[in-house]
């Protein structure tokens, strides 16, 4: 079996399939590369979960058959190697042997049998097609969701990823959750681990503008770009709390008392702080106006080395175009606090604290000036965000603060 291929169009195919790519020193390190009637493929799975296919393009191919390389190995040499690059393996020999060969040099390694590979193939076999939707869809839906998944897959294996189901995908750490809609969500059911959603972000990114198919089957779910690129994950057994109806209505609660706040400026404001704040102090005050006016507010942090550490938060001007408030909830890259009740008399908001790491993954994935709002609930309230993605990704954020 022998391979030519340009260099750049390897170097791509492995930058996609290294996502997968296992660390055990067996075949999971080895990228498996395969031919069949659709051309020359990379194949690379990281146990027990990921699995990726990804065409080789431009690659041509004589005799076929499947080898691996060790994948930490090759991707170090085809890093260095410009032109054409040849690999090939000889399917009659007994000694494992492949080339490879550019103008840079030439290298010989031993592939291991590719019959040892797990059988992700095999799974894919089994899959049928469920759904299809935008590659940006779900990279938005993915990204906009991924800070708020608990990574302590120990203590609580069922928030330690992301559900999508019912048109919805829901993430939730214990502390603060995360909610996103859109109608191509319909109809797709997958719970992605959050070892996974980075790999498969990348692999989304890679195939911008795809229409992806969704399979499921084989105690797996494979995404499926128009390259036939595939992307696999491993369907876990957890059951999600059933946070979704409990905040089902999240997405038309409507803002009380707004401010609007530059992105930046905030982040730089927990900087400052965090900058004088005693170690291990996570709360923030959140400093609210005494008068009714929408004047900017102040966010504080406890330090015994200074006295007063405080940041006074700047509010940009309302751009022309703009909708008023009380319409707000169309505008793009937003965020949100609203109230769960109806204001009782005496139900001022006074100050209120916040932990300084949810709030600063919250602000984090948005791009621009942001309204900030709180509420309350008795003793607790809660700040709610909300963005519009330009892809059509709505999300909901919800953080909880106490007095």
């Amino acid at each position: 079996m022998k391979i030519t291929v340009s260099a750049q169009d390897l170097k791509e195919t492995l930058g996609i399939a290294q996502n997968t790519l296992g660390t055990n020193q067996d075949i999971t390190s080895h990228f498996i590369f395969t031919s069949d009637d659709t051309g020359v493929s990379v194949m690379a799975c990281s146990p027990p979960r990921q699995f990726s296919k990804i065409p080789v393009i431009g690659a041509t191919v004589q005799n076929g058959g499947s080898f691996s390389i060790e994948g930490k190995r090759l991707i170090s040499a085809t890093n260095v190697m410009t032109g054409v690059v040849e690999i090939e393996y000889d399917i009659e020999q007994d000694n494992g042997e492949v080339s490879l060969k550019g103008s840079e040099g030439e290298a010989t390694t031993l592939s291991l049998d590719p019959e040892s590979f797990p059988p992700w193939i095999e799974k894919f076999g089994q899959a049928t097609k469920v759904g299809e939707i935008s590659s940006s869809i779900l990279y938005d839906t993915l990204n906009t969701n991924r800070q708020y998944v608990s990574q302590d897959d120990s203590r609580r294996p069922e928030l330690a990823m992301i559900l999508i189901e019912g048109g919805k995908a829901i993430a939730c750490d214990g502390y603060m959750l995360n909610m996103s809609r859109h109608d191509d969500l319909k109809g797709i059911n997958v719970k992605i681990h959050y070892k996974d959603i980075t790999p498969l972000m990348k692999f989304l990114k890679a195939h911008d503008g795809n229409v992806i198919e969704v399979l499921s089957g084989g105690q797996a779910t494979f995404f499926k770009a128009e390259n036939s690129a595939l992307f696999a994950v491993m369907d876990l057994p957890h059951t999600y709390p059933p946070i979704t109806q409990q905040y089902a209505d999240a997405f038309n609660w409507t803002p009380r008392r707004v401010w609007r706040l530059s992105k930046d400026n905030f982040m730089n404001g927990l900087t400052f702080l965090s900058a004088f704040a005693d170690k291990n102090n996570y709360k923030v005050s959140f400093k609210d106006p005494e008068d009714e006016a929408l004047l900017p507010p102040s966010i504080e942090m406890k330090s015994s080395s200074s006295k007063n550490l405080s940041y006074n938060l700047e509010v940009p001007p309302f751009e022309d175009g703009e909708k008023p408030l009380e319409e707000i909830s169309d505008l793009s890259s937003l965020m949100y606090a609203t109230r769960l009740k109806e204001k009782g008399e005496g139900d001022d908001i006074p100050t209120f604290d916040f932990n300084y790491l949810s709030i600063k993954k919250a602000v984090e994935i948005y791009n621009d000036n942001i309204v900030f709002g709180c509420t309350r609930e008795g003793n607790k309230g809660y700040m709610l965000f909300k963005s519009d993605q330009d892809s059509g990704v709505q999300t909901v954020s919800i953080i909880g603060w106490m007095l």
